[in-house]
């Protein structure tokens, strides 16, 4: 939908959704003539404005549809030179035929350019709920409506088709928060029977070539400095210590960040590669507040990092032999884990006679976290046992330390398995390039500090990151 949504995004609301309308009624009016002249006037595919759309326009009614548009003007202005370059930039573009119809001029060649028209788009438009995604789906339902091809209740078509006729420009905000959401509906039933227009296959393959193709062409953007493991003026042995930890912390910091940059992480299912780094990257993160608290080096006080680090080995060892879902998996059983201690703030919240801000401004941070990828309401919590075959909530429980382990145990569990929860939160940020649909980069920076022994830690954290480069890393030869 990179067209339509780029019309609504650049040229505004009204304005976008109107052009938009006007080609799609140009294709709309001939194809049916076409289809009437063989009598098949049923059979004639709705034109949604997706690019996958107008591969299904004939073959044989393609050169007078463009010259419809040319001679009536609509063709340069609905599809701007500058934006039929960035997209004929990539390989395996649907309705390639009507946009390279007048060709592009070589300064348009750029991918600077091409970056540049495209990037507001998409971050215009990459949330389904957004203003422009909004629109666009609306412009997909009036195609449908248009052609004949989608029918609703009478009393649905009173409530309906008055908003419609004025929106977007003239509708009140009750009217636009009645329509919108049944659009948006309407869209999500129209997109699941899209097979029978032939719309998914196409439009699947060209997603998932469009966002594979994005990160070779666009860099990641970090909303933070990468910053080096820093250093204390710590004296003797422990100080040296300290020093040798932190050169070769680096080291390794730099390996591993070198492998997580130049492998594809495959951005239309980015799952294996935000999980794999997740882990790994949060080890390192927990050794570089080792080697900064030499107190804590101590064995009994490093077995949480211990533990985790070796946890985190067999784990990202054993992910790669299981099926692809297992990296899905990982992440729903994290973000389980977050909607739970929401719920439970919240009930907290509700049985305080008095709130606070602070507590409020929690809940509404955590809020955000769990709706983050997947709204809620699709969320499924699971809880664990454990060792005693008696789970550590009935523990708790019985020794009247419920509130404890709703607020404290279980996010601090969450931390020491590396679970998806804390990963999402702390260890990756989204990049900041929209192009890059939001995908999970490494980010770096000071945390709190807790630690173990330094020589121990980094001959496991090495190892991990040959194990990382192994999994993720394409296998080359027989």
């Amino acid at each position: 939908m990179l067209w339509v949504c780029f019309l609504i995004s650049s040229r505004g609301a009204g304005p976008g959704m109107q052009l938009v309308a006007r080609v799609l009624d140009v294709l709309q009016e001939l194809n049916e003539l076409v289809a009437i002249g063989e009598d098949d006037a049923t059979s004639a595919p709705v034109f949604t404005g997706t690019l996958s759309s107008f591969d299904r326009f004939p073959l044989s009614s393609r050169q007078p549809l463009l010259q419809a548009l040319v001679e009536s003007g609509l063709y340069e202005e609905a599809f701007p030179e500058v934006f039929r370059a960035a997209l004929l930039s990539y390989d395996n573009l649907p309705g390639r035929w009507l946009l390279e119809h007048l060709g592009v001029n070589e300064k348009f060649s750029d991918p600077a350019q091409h970056e540049a028209i495209l990037r507001p788009v998409v971050f215009d438009s990459i949330q389904g709920q957004s203003d422009v995604a909004t629109k666009a789906k609306i412009m997909v339902v009036r195609s449908y409506l248009q052609a004949g091809k989608l029918h609703v209740a009478p009393h649905i078509a009173r409530d309906w088709f008055p908003i419609l006729a004025k929106y977007p420009d003239s509708v009140t905000e009750s009217e636009r928060s009645r329509i919108e959401p049944a659009m948006r509906a309407a869209y999500l039933n129209l997109a699941m029977l899209g097979s029978e227009e032939g719309i998914e296959p196409r439009g699947l393959t060209w997603a998932r070539d469009f966002w594979q193709q994005n990160w070779h062409k666009f860099g990641c953007e970090r909303t933070s400095v990468v910053d080096p493991p820093g250093s204390e003026n710590l004296a003797g042995s422990v100080g040296d210590a300290h020093r040798k930890g932190i050169q070769e912390l680096s080291r390794l910091t730099q390996e591993a960040l070198s492998i997580s940059e130049r492998v594809d992480p495959n951005l239309y299912l980015p799952d294996k590669h935000e999980v794999l780094t997740g882990l790994v990257f949060r080890q390192i993160e927990s050794v570089h507040s080792m080697v900064n608290s030499p107190a804590l080096w101590h064995i009994d006080q490093a077995a949480g990092i211990t533990r985790g680090l070796i946890e985190t080995r067999i784990v990202l060892k054993w992910m790669p032999t299981q099926d692809p879902e297992i990296y899905l998996r990982f992440k729903e059983y994290g973000r389980g884990k977050l909607k739970l201690y929401k719920l439970h703030m919240e009930e907290l919240r509700d049985s305080l006679d008095h709130t606070s801000g602070e507590l409020d401004a929690e809940i509404e941070h955590l809020q955000s976290l769990v709706n983050g990828d997947v709204w809620e309401e699709f969320q499924d919590i699971k809880i664990a046992g454990n060792f005693a075959s008696v789970d550590t909530r009935r523990m708790a429980e019985r020794v009247g330390l419920l509130d404890d382990y709703r607020l404290i145990f279980s996010p601090a569990s969450a931390a020491v398995h590396g679970e998806w929860g804390p990963i999402s939160q702390h260890t990756l940020g989204r990049c900041a390039n929209p192009m890059h649909r939001g995908h999970r980069i490494p980010s770096l920076g000071s945390r709190d500090i807790s630690s173990f022994s330094v020589e121990f830690a980094l001959g496991i954290l090495e190892s991990l990151i040959g194990d990382y480069r192994a999994a993720v890393e394409p296998v080359h030869g027989g």
